[in-house]
């Protein structure tokens, strides 16, 4: 991508590409300095939007994934992986309703969507809601069979609600005396 942005540097494209390899590599400010530059170079991109939202998440700054997640909404109001990693963004901000919103539009968007289904899990598994999050693990695990995150997860989802239903009958015993 160096190469092909030496080549033409107004490449907005090339920029977005670049920042998505450095991603990868986890150098994360260099990702964040290419989308900036095709936001630049092409203000109304919104996967460089969505890409720059996405790499707010990994650092950690959720209001800016948030903001950048709008705007890749905005530009393009059917782009489910944008309502996806805004989604992320609310989870870890608390925001569950606006994270459960946004997952539902992703799915609602793209059925298939299997990500948007397993971070549903996630978000119900965090709110202890366990016996919600089984059936969008066994969704995502259904489009992608072999993705061990899926599997991990919906088998801790599994664990945990055996766990809570065990410490409920306990406890009704004991206070039955």
């Amino acid at each position: 991508m160096t190469t092909r942005i030496e080549a033409d540097s107004n490449d907005a494209e090339a920029y977005r590409i670049r920042g998505v390899y450095l991603d990868e590599l986890r150098q994360y400010e260099a990702a964040m300095a290419d989308y900036n530059k095709a936001i630049e170079l092409e203000p109304d991109y919104a996967d460089a939007y969505n890409k720059r939202g996405i790499a707010n998440n990994v650092l950690k700054q959720y209001e800016a994934a948030i903001t950048d997640c709008d705007k890749a909404i905005e530009l393009k109001p059917d782009f489910a992986e944008a309502y996806r990693n805004r989604g992320i963004a609310h989870h870890h901000l608390k925001q569950y309703e606006a994270a459960f919103d946004d997952y539902d539009k992703a799915i609602e968007l793209k059925p298939g969507f299997a990500d948007a289904f397993y971070n549903r899990g996630i978000a119900h598994s965090g709110l202890k809601q366990y016996k919600a999050a089984i059936p969008d693990f066994d969704k995502a695990i259904d489009l992608d069979p072999i993705n061990p995150s899926y599997i991990h997860n919906r088998a801790a989802a599994i664990a945990f609600q055996a766990s809570e239903k065990e410490h409920t009958e306990i406890s009704a015993r004991l206070e039955r005396g």
